[in-house]
């Protein structure tokens, strides 16, 4: 027994999580990824990489600088973001799966505990002396 379900949640953003993400991981674009913007931030990490790549063709310095002056423009729009993320939710499905219930009609069933009985000791054994003058008769 399944059930689906739409929810929609909406996860506010923190603007230091942002400022901290720019920081750091500015240049590939992570605080997009954060507040919402995966294909810019997509676009940000693409340049980086590619320019990295090719920047011992000195190519890559060209989108390296690119990629920097997006940076230091975000650190001015972060901002802006975090409000437009505000109002930005996601919409997911849920799929819950609940157990069967136990059976009640049948009497539940205990584990059988037997009184099992003692015996008596058969034989007794009869202590021996240590005396030394007892064991020479």
């Amino acid at each position: 027994m399944s059930q689906e379900t739409n929810v929609t949640v909406h996860v506010p953003k923190n603007i230091t999580v942002a400022y901290v993400l720019w920081f750091f991981f500015g240049g590939l674009g992570i605080h997009r990824f954060y507040l919402g913007r995966a294909g810019t931030g997509l676009a940000m990490l693409a340049l980086t990489v590619v320019g990295w790549i090719t920047s011992f063709i000195f190519i890559g310095f060209l989108l390296l600088f690119a990629v920097f002056v997006w940076w230091v423009i975000d650190a001015f729009r972060i901002p802006s973001m975090v409000r437009s993320a505000a109002g930005f939710s996601s919409q997911i499905t849920v799929t819950t799966t609940m157990a069967q219930p136990p059976d009640r009609s049948a009497p539940p069933e205990y584990p059988v505990q037997r009184a099992v009985p003692m015996s008596a000791p058969t034989s007794t054994v009869e202590p021996q002396s240590t005396d030394p003058e007892e064991s020479d008769r």
